[in-house]
């Protein structure tokens, strides 16, 4: 509907006043409903996406990106009726707590009086110069009102009326336009555009897992977003200061919960160790638990598809540091193998039965 769509259009910004789990809520079903990147797409071009994460919409908006976000005036809608001016006294000079001193009454009594008069003279005087100035302005508003209430009345019942007056003419907050993204590890330019495509590219596979049965998890479909703008040939070293640099100001801005964040961070290192797996065409030992696992290779999935490939993904298997691998930001690291031990009860038991025996 186009009122309701240019309602939107200029409301977008009060959207921020929502609160932040009800919003992270509703970006959580429109990444896993099934339409992805129509979603998305309409998210880019009401504006709303940079009012719910300007990071990620420098990151999806501009150049390569398939919707165009609408354009953002310099200042806010002024209003067309004029503001008024209330002349009312201080309420805290009539606290009915704190009464006045007996001694003052008589003169405040005297004072009312002298104000009352005065007031009803100017009273009587401005009521009839505004009597006046109606009857010329009504002449002169006729019919442009005539006008509008014909349109207004096609479009709204009494009650939408009703509600129209009330905020019709109320200027908008001006909404938040997408930042400009940099990243220390990826230039700027080409290589920015070709990723963004990626990104795109990446969003209907997430709704063909979906339709699948293959149900992403919070992680998956953020990875998804974030995993194209990772370069194939960061080191070791540079993988995790990349993947927190990428995924911080995400995380930050929509509030994603530690539980979701910590695995967005480990998925999007397991994505490096999966590809050298795949390249060596050997297994991935990756740290972590099955589910963890699971979605790691999910996404894998997910990005060689959106890269025009088939995928071929390598068994992964967990290593011995299992159990640490959900809080280690760097899989990656080598852990100390655990001793064996050798016997036990049973063994130390016939020990000290032999040593018994005569």
């Amino acid at each position: 509907e186009p009122g309701t769509w240019n309602a939107l259009l200029r409301w977008r910004g009060e959207i921020s006043k929502c609160a932040p789990p009800r919003l992270l809520e509703e970006i959580h079903r429109l990444m896993r409903g099934g339409a992805t990147r129509r979603s998305f797409e309409l998210l880019v071009e009401t504006g709303v996406l940079a009012v719910l994460s300007p990071y990620l919409a420098g990151l999806l908006e501009g150049e390569g990106a398939p919707a165009t976000a609408p354009p953002i005036g310099g200042v806010a809608p002024r209003p067309t009726v004029a503001k008024l001016e209330y002349d009312d006294e201080d309420p805290a000079e009539h606290d009915p707590d704190d009464p006045p001193d007996e001694g003052d009454e008589d003169a405040d009594d005297e004072a009312d009086e002298d104000a009352d008069d005065e007031a009803d003279d100017e009273a009587a005087d401005e009521e009839a110069d505004d009597e006046a100035a109606a009857d010329a302005e009504a002449t002169d508003d006729e019919a442009s009102d005539e006008a509008s209430d014909d349109e207004a009345s096609d479009a709204l019942d009494d009650e939408e009326r009703a509600w129209h007056r009330v905020w019709a003419d109320e200027p908008a907050v001006r909404p938040a336009a997408a930042a400009q993204v940099r990243l220390s590890f990826l230039p700027p330019g080409r290589e920015l555009v070709q990723r963004r495509t990626l990104a795109w590219a990446a969003l209907p596979w997430i709704d063909r897992a979906v339709i699948d049965g293959r149900d992403p998890s919070n992680a998956v479909a953020f990875g998804a977003l974030l995993a194209p703008f990772l370069p194939d040939d960061l080191r070791a070293g540079e993988l995790a200061s990349a993947v927190q640099e990428l995924a911080h100001p995400l995380i930050g801005q929509l509030h994603v919960t530690r539980r979701d964040s910590e695995r967005l961070r480990y998925l999007l290192v397991a994505q490096r160790k999966l590809l050298a797996a795949n390249r060596r065409g050997a297994q991935a030992e990756l740290a972590g638990g099955r589910e963890m696992i699971d979605d790691a290779v999910l996404l894998f999935e997910l990005m060689e598809r959106a890269a025009g490939k088939e995928p071929a993904a390598a068994p992964a298997i967990a290593s011995d540091g299992a159990a640490a691998g959900d809080d280690d930001d760097d899989p990656d690291r080598p852990r100390k193998r655990r001793r064996r031990r050798r016997g036990g009860r049973r063994r130390r038991r016939d020990l000290a039965g032999a040593g018994e025996r005569p």
